[in-house]
């Protein structure tokens, strides 16, 4: 059954994000940090979030959360930087772990380029609103894998892109999951390549909504 997440329901949210990416940063540093993750997330200053999850039996077996984000990571930094080394001080043996320290190095990237922005507000909330709906986290319990769970989940965040009228998706994989990217590709979508390069960017041009037929009038 396809059902609307709410807060009460981080603490299972974090613990499929656990089974299913053991290895992440978020995953390393410990549930409190997956948790405060997707809290963020569902209430950060974001202008649209889709949250949704399949439940087999009335327990979460796998979830989606789409939409347009503010900030999602940077603002994730910024909020939780004193959990996040505090966490990492108790986890001292992650500072020996080349793909850890690659994956904070690129988290402090991301946020001196947040701070940066900030200080020129003028240059950030000029231009055009996004017209990309996002797949900002997509995950399903092992154990329940196999059953569809994780298609219905992309098509369910895909009629929400298209009744909102965005005209395309985006989602970034691990270039190196290779059985993800078979998956999305199978729903349509493509590889997002610039300078001949790929680095795990890809997309879905959606179809635009039938206008109204004036039934109604």
């Amino acid at each position: 059954m396809l059902r609307k997440l709410e807060i009460e329901n981080v603490e299972e949210i974090s613990a499929i994000h656990r089974l299913a990416f053991p290895t992440s940063a978020w995953t390393r540093l410990g549930g409190k940090v997956v948790e405060e993750y997707y809290l963020w997330h569902l209430l950060g200053p974001h202008p649209i979030v889709h949250a949704t999850g399949v439940f087999v039996d009335d327990r979460l077996a796998g979830f989606c959360i789409s939409g347009v984000f503010n900030a999602s990571t940077s603002g994730f930094l910024s909020k939780n930087r004193n959990l996040l080394v505090w966490r990492m001080t108790v986890r001292p043996w992650l500072v020996f772990d080349p793909v850890f320290l690659s994956k904070v190095r690129s988290g402090v990237n991301i946020l001196n380029r947040f701070r940066k922005r900030n200080r020129r507000p003028a240059e950030r909330t000029s231009g055009n609103p996004t017209d990309s709906f996002g797949i900002l986290a997509i995950a399903v319990d092992p154990s329940q894998q196999g059953l569809g769970i994780g298609q219905l989940l992309m098509e369910d965040a895909e009629r929400t892109a298209i009744e909102l009228r965005f005209s395309r998706m985006d989602l970034t994989v691990n270039p190196e999951n290779h059985s993800a990217i078979r998956f999305y590709e199978k729903l349509n979508w493509v590889k997002q390549v610039k300078n001949e390069s790929w680095k795990g960017v890809m997309v879905k041009k959606l179809p635009t909504p039938a206008k109204a037929s004036g039934q109604n009038r």
